[in-house]
């Protein structure tokens, strides 16, 4: 399977974001003590759920707490007495789809409400407290290391999934610490999950080696296992870059450039170009460029499956949609991401390319146009 990607540039976060904002039906989660007959509960779940695993709860004072066990749904609770959060949770055992769970997962909660335990709360676990192993951190607590947890540091690592691995789908609406969600193929929760752990099987990666790259300051993941994650995902229930859906425009850098735009493609049967679903990449434009050697502006457009670049003389257009022979690539974390749209009909031939670098600065737009018996008309701008 192939699959591309323009990720690498990076996305907005949402300013307004914070945690206590992010209960999908998850409760207040204001720190400080916990009134009586309060309860934490959640759902444990990797795309399918952690059943028969315990669950053991600690928090910043207050008495010893029960240790539940997780139900045939993932779900589990814990009634709380005079406890002070924030709190943390460590899961272990149980079984997913009947195969023995040797994987400890953990989670953390500022308040009372929904605190589910999943990789994705485990990774911003291991972001937040900068230990690849977030079971050392846990089995050591201390006043230190609660003062250190807070909604800035989960608000921080919350960023570091959107943008860092690229789960744009989360959104403001799908917090994995505090959105209440069922481990069932068509939420976005579970198919994020679903998508993680087919992405680094994709990529050949142990879930322990994302862990700890993600609990390394500045961590930059592979451009395969980002592309598999976003393709995953964009072929589940939920995706929406599966065919059909709508397109999406991520975020857009001072100059207008795309942050992200994804192509939902593979290389299909024995051909040598690579078919797309339809609207699988997202609308932006109109881009500007000026080429400091020749002055002329340049402008770039994509819109609904048509890739328009010109130069004010010549215009040339690439079809994106359907079947194409074109890719969208992205060449190391500090090179540059292109996308190339190719038409051909009867005797003309069209191209358009653009290319911008990580940091969402357009730096070129191609564009040729050839008649096979006239000949070939092509320009290029460029910073």
């Amino acid at each position: 399977m192939i699959f591309t990607t323009t990720r690498n540039l990076t996305i907005a976060i949402i300013a307004t974001f914070m945690l206590a904002a992010c209960g999908g039906g998850g409760g207040a989660n204001d720190p400080g003590a916990a009134p009586k007959a309060a309860a934490l509960s959640g759902t444990a779940a990797v795309g399918s759920p952690i059943v028969g695993a315990t669950v053991t709860v600690r928090c910043a004072g207050g008495p010893t707490l029960a240790n539940p066990i997780t139900r045939s749904d993932g779900g589990w609770s814990v009634v709380l007495s005079g406890q002070t959060f924030p709190c943390a949770a460590q899961l272990n055992g149980g079984t997913i789809n009947g195969v023995a769970n040797t994987v400890p997962y953990h989670s953390i909660a500022l308040g009372v409400g929904t605190m589910n335990i999943t990789p994705l709360t485990d990774l911003m676990v291991a972001f937040a407290t900068k230990r690849s192993v977030p079971g050392d951190w846990f089995n050591a607590l201390s006043s230190p290391s609660w003062a250190s947890i807070n909604t800035s540091a989960l608000n921080a690592a919350m960023a570091v999934l959107m943008n860092t691995l690229q789960m744009t789908q989360l959104g403001d609406t799908n917090h994995p610490i505090t959105t209440a969600f069922s481990p069932v193929a068509g939420s976005v929760m579970d198919d994020s999950l679903s998508a993680l752990g087919a992405a680094l099987r994709d990529v050949s990666m142990a879930y322990a080696d994302l862990r700890t790259l993600l609990a390394t300051p500045n961590a930059v993941p592979s451009s395969s296992l980002v592309g598999a994650l976003i393709t995953r995902y964009g072929n589940s229930v939920s995706g929406v870059r599966a065919s059909g859906g709508a397109n999406t425009t991520t975020g857009l850098s001072p100059n207008g450039s795309p942050k992200v735009a994804v192509s939902n493609c593979a290389l299909g049967g024995s051909d040598s170009f690579f078919r797309c679903q339809m609207n699988a990449i997202a609308n932006f434009g109109p881009l500007t460029v000026l080429d400091r050697a020749s002055g002329k502006t340049c402008t770039a457009v994509y819109k609904n499956g048509t890739l328009t670049v010109s130069n004010g003389t010549l215009t040339a257009v690439g079809y994106m949609n359907g079947n194409m022979l074109s890719d969208v690539g992205t060449f190391g974390t500090s090179g540059a991401a292109s996308m190339n749209a190719y038409l051909s009909a009867g005797r003309i031939i069209q191209v358009g390319t653009l290319q911008w670098n990580t940091a969402g600065q357009l730096i070129s737009i191609y564009g040729r146009y050839t008649d096979i018996l006239v000949g070939t008309t092509e320009f290029t701008c460029a910073i």
